[in-house]
């Protein structure tokens, strides 16, 4: 069989592995859609039948959605799909799937065009199989399965970065026309795409230029300027609306020296020091020193092998709970490789280091590090180290004089390796949508199906403010005509942190229950949650999470409690008809 057929074999199979592990029950896992994605998911059906978001803006840049104003790209792509689709979890999830796909064809791509155009001397058999593996380890990394599968906007953006490189590459080197406007275009696309790749996108696209300033001249001044006309035209609805709500204050909440959550612990520190000290605390411990000294501890947190290979993310919806972002066997993998890097420089590497290294001091700059989504783009540069490490693992075992000692680490080794991406597939697939669910706001549905059950005979619809039920929730699954929510939703101001919502809209009321006055209107349907009930009043209907046994080890007994976790309840008021 010829060498490009067996490449071809592996590439397919490849894809149709990448393809399984991404498309697999992605309407059911993640078990029910975060705020995130019912916002995503109303916002693109908002568009699509009035051309106006939830809030009544036409044709938005930044939606503002709860208040984090959410950048354009993913609502725009989930458009389409919502089109094909309707407004379901498929659509929702379907563009992160598709770029998630498209980022495994595109990462053996971006190895091969870099080392055939920047290292002539390397042998065309070699960079393939480098590619194929790069290829391979994406296709099963936890981290971008978990990010594919779900309404995350890095996932897009990562393609983009990864296809706007490939297309850099072959117009600086490949001297075929417009790829490198192509190039610029698709990596200002990966500006639109997440609040952090506003900055990480120019920094990225600047680290490809200022690595490859000598193969600049290669580009035809009609296409530097063909590409610059591109570049503001494209930023010019950004730039316009830079000091708006969305533009450069929309991060403020987020980035060490603005976020509350972050200042407040340092105001603390330096408060109790003052009481005794207050020279050592104006001059060592003032709020500069204090912010420099928070951000290199961002950086250090970036350095976390219990972060990345054993537990994972523990914010929000970002992680699984049971192993890492890589599996726990490419540690020794990525060290290999990582030195391998640094050592051989080259082209490849040497862009590979500048992207994992600018990703995390962008990524320090903002609150709750380490963070999985705002250090994603640290992953190709990740995966090419662990495929090196591999590679140079498999020729340090082959120096080995004994066969015997060959069979014993691979046969070891192999069965650590598949027993780990087993133990993954099982916490994904089965354990994660039981014991995340309620993360993942696994029961709004079927609250807002028997809302909707109950529309004719109810009047008014009370959700409980402190119960958590998201006023998204409600829009996507109640399929609520967008029209009808801009005309009749009624919004809080915006708190401190400028994030809003519907005070009431419609039939629907988002408050404190006054169960004097709440419970005794007629046709009333109250949602809240089962320990906020006063005595003497019983829930009409329980919404709980899934069930299961929780085992708890008690003087070195381990017992199993049953685990039911109450979502919602519903009250109808009195003389309402249930």
């Amino acid at each position: 069989m010829r060498t490009s057929k067996k490449y071809l074999i592996w590439i397919w199979l490849i894809l149709l592995i990448s393809t399984l592990l991404r498309f697999y029950k992605i309407n059911s896992i993640p078990n029910g859609l975060y705020q995130d994605e019912t916002a995503i998911g109303y916002n693109a059906y908002s568009i699509l039948q009035t051309g106006k978001d939830e809030h009544g803006v036409s044709w938005p840049i930044y939606f503002k959605s709860f208040g984090d104003y959410k950048l354009p790209m993913y609502i725009y792509l989930t458009a389409i799909s919502v089109k094909l689709f309707g407004l379901t979890p498929l659509a929702v999830r379907l563009p992160a799937a598709i770029f998630g796909v498209m980022a495994v064809v595109l990462s053996y791509f971006f190895i091969t065009t870099i080392s055939k155009y920047t290292n002539p001397k390397a042998k065309s058999a070699d960079y393939k199989k480098l590619a194929l593996l790069v290829s391979a380890v994406l296709a099963i990394s936890p981290w971008h399965i978990h990010y594919s599968r779900a309404a995350f906007e890095v996932t897009i953006a990562l393609s983009l970065f990864l296809s706007g490189t490939i297309a850099l590459y072959k117009g600086l080197y490949g001297k075929k026309p417009g790829f490198f406007t192509i190039g610029t275009v698709l990596f200002i696309f990966a500006f639109y795409c997440y609040n952090l790749t506003r900055m990480l996108s120019p920094l990225l696209y600047l680290s490809i230029l200022i690595i490859n300033r000598k193969a600049l001249p290669s580009i035809s001044k009609t296409e530097k300027f063909v590409s610059g006309l591109f570049t503001a035209l494209l930023l010019l609805p950004a730039i316009q609306t830079l000091f708006q709500k969305g533009g450069v204050s929309s991060a403020s909440g987020t980035l060490v020296w603005s976020s509350t959550m972050v200042l407040a612990p340092l105001i603390e520190f330096r408060g109790i020091i003052t009481q005794s000290h207050p020279e050592l605390a104006k001059f060592f411990f003032n709020t500069p020193f204090s912010i420099i000294f928070q951000y290199l501890k961002n950086i250090a947190a970036y350095f976390s092998v219990q972060f990345f290979f054993l537990d994972g993310s523990t914010h929000g919806n970002h992680g699984i709970g049971t192993m890492g972002l890589f599996y726990l066997f490419e540690l020794p993998l990525i060290i290999l490789g990582l030195l391998k890097m640094i050592r051989d420089k080259g082209n490849l590497n040497l862009l590979m280091l500048s992207w994992i290294s600018i990703t995390v001091l962008v990524s320090a700059l903002t609150r709750e590090a380490p963070h999985a989504t705002r250090s994603f783009f640290v992953l190709p540069g990740l995966i090419l180290a662990i495929s090196y490490g591999y590679l140079e693992l498999i020729r340090l075992i082959s120096d080995l004089n004994r066969n015997f000692l060959q069979v014993l680490f691979y046969s070891v080794a192999g069965l650590f390796a598949v027993y780990t991406f087993l133990y993954f597939l099982a916490s994904y697939f089965i354990r994660f949508p039981i014991v995340y669910a309620n993360r993942w706001r696994a029961i709004d549905q079927d609250v807002v199906k028997f809302i909707r059950t109950n529309d004719s005979t109810v009047d008014r619809f009370i959700i409980d403010e402190t119960a958590g039920l998201i006023y998204t929730s409600i829009l996507f699954y109640g399929n609520y005509n967008p029209r009808f929510f801009q005309n009749t939703a009624v919004w809080t101001e915006d708190d401190s942190e400028g994030f809003s919502q519907p005070a009431a809209f419609g039939k629907f009321v988002f408050k404190r229950i006054d169960w004097d006055k709440d419970y005794k209107t007629p046709k009333t349907l109250i949602i809240t949650t089962h320990n906020t009930l006063p005595s003497g009043i019983s829930a009409d209907i329980l919404f709980n999470y899934p069930g299961y046994s929780e085992f708890l080890a008690v003087k070195q007994k381990i017992h199993s409690v049953p685990k039911s976790e109450n979502a919602y309840v519903g009250v109808f008021s009195r003389g309402s008809t249930r």
